[in-house]
């Protein structure tokens, strides 16, 4: 297994050691090259020096080769960004089904750190996706995918792909999709409606059920 580390603090530092003590091949990105020094004397991967948002920093580590990008440093907003990147430019995106095989192999524990972001939409309180619904026929009739987000409907909509994948495996026909997606929306619709016509909750209440 390939990992790539970006960020050489206590956090990045420690999972890179941890990965390579366990076998990984391990390559840690650093701006700062005091930071790498948190690796030990014995460090012997490789080690890149530069920004973990450089696409050249980012190939010159070999990400389109790897099976895992962790993203640590000290900028949650640059993670997101770093992740963002690795997954859809480069594809570093079959994590999860690489950590069911390592576990049913008996290799040990597998830890992702997964975090998925959706278009801001146009209205603050009442979101609309920019891209408009997405039709579950999608996954299979491409006459109306086009326009601005053609891309997205085609390599990125987590609905599509996932669709796409059970019917490329055999495991479900356009039909019992379709049926699927109808059951959906008709909750999601019977949810909409329930929440509008709920009574508006009391300010004393605003606080209740929250734990953090």
């Amino acid at each position: 297994m390939r990992a790539i580390v970006i960020g050489c603090g206590r956090v990045g530092s420690s999972l890179a050691r941890v990965l390579a003590d366990a076998g990984w091949a391990v390559t840690v990105i650093e701006r700062d090259e005091e930071n790498l020094s948190r690796l030990g004397p014995d460090w012997r991967q490789p080690l890149v020096l530069g920004h973990g948002m450089d696409a050249k920093v980012l190939e010159e580590a070999g990400v389109e080769n790897a099976d895992v990008l962790i993203a640590a440093t000290d900028g949650d907003n640059t993670n997101l960004v770093i992740a963002q990147v690795a997954t859809q430019r480069y594809g570093v995106a079959d994590v999860a089904a690489r950590a069911v095989q390592h576990c049913r192999e008996r290799k040990g524990p597998f830890f992702i750190h997964a975090v998925t972001a959706r278009f801001a939409g146009t209205q603050p309180l009442w979101p609309t996706l920019p891209t408009g619904p997405t039709e579950i026929s999608m996954a299979w009739d491409d006459s109306n995918v086009s326009g601005e987000h053609e891309q997205w409907y085609r390599e990125h909509d987590p609905v599509l792909g996932y669709a796409r994948k059970l019917l490329a495996d055999g495991d479900i026909t356009q039909e019992e999709l379709t049926e699927i997606d109808a059951r959906a929306s008709e909750r999601i619709a019977e949810a909409r409606q329930f929440a509008l016509d709920s009574p508006r909750p009391t300010p004393e209440s605003a606080l209740d059920h929250v734990f953090a």
